[in-house]
């Protein structure tokens, strides 16, 4: 388990216990001035379903079930939005390439209390922030050589699939007819 920072260096070593053997026990730190091995209960599975169906018993029998516990749903607090169609909102179909740091520019104006941290970083951090964020909806960026309207450094650009797909790729013209948000990929 973590032990915390420099706790090897101190000889306090995790390695020393064998899986079967020694389950259970373990280094407690901070409770002495001097760690000690304790052992504590060896719950499975089952036991500790047991104990945790046990208390949710006892809990609802008091009326002291709230929240999750008694299926009730969260209320939403943050703000929700779709950056893909955030994005789309912003780069027009004509663009068929747009420079990182104008989309988060412009991303910033359609929604400052989002997107706005992103506008005020510098430099790489700025682009990097929508890089990072594309990544999960498989939306790539490639090198571009140039500056971008603003004069900053950014050095990569979303592009269109017909901009870096071969000419014969009909599959990729026509998944950008069905979905927009393909055209934003590398």
């Amino acid at each position: 388990m973590i032990l915390g920072t420099s706790a090897y260096k101190n000889g306090i070593r995790a390695t020393v216990f064998q899986p079967k053997v020694d389950a259970g026990i373990g280094c407690l730190l901070g409770a002495t001035p001097m760690p000690k091995l304790v052992r504590n209960a060896y719950l499975d599975t089952p036991a500790t379903q047991r104990i945790a169906d046990r208390a949710h018993a006892l809990r609802a029998s008091t009326g002291a079930l709230s929240g999750h516990a008694l299926g009730e749903t969260p209320e939403q607090h943050a703000p929700t939005f779709d950056l893909l169609a955030d994005i789309l909102a912003v780069v027009p179909l004509s663009e068929t390439k747009v420079w990182n740091e104008t989309i988060v520019d412009r991303l910033a104006e359609l929604r400052p209390n989002i997107y706005g941290l992103w506008a005020r970083l510098e430099g790489g951090a700025k682009t990097a922030q929508l890089t990072t964020a594309r990544k999960p909806y498989g939306i790539k960026t490639m090198q571009v050589w140039g500056t971008p309207e603003g004069g900053g450094k950014g050095a990569t650009a979303s592009v269109s699939p017909e901009t870096t797909s071969p000419p014969h790729s009909p599959s990729v013209t026509e998944a950008r007819r069905r979905n927009p948000a393909d055209r934003l990929w590398t």
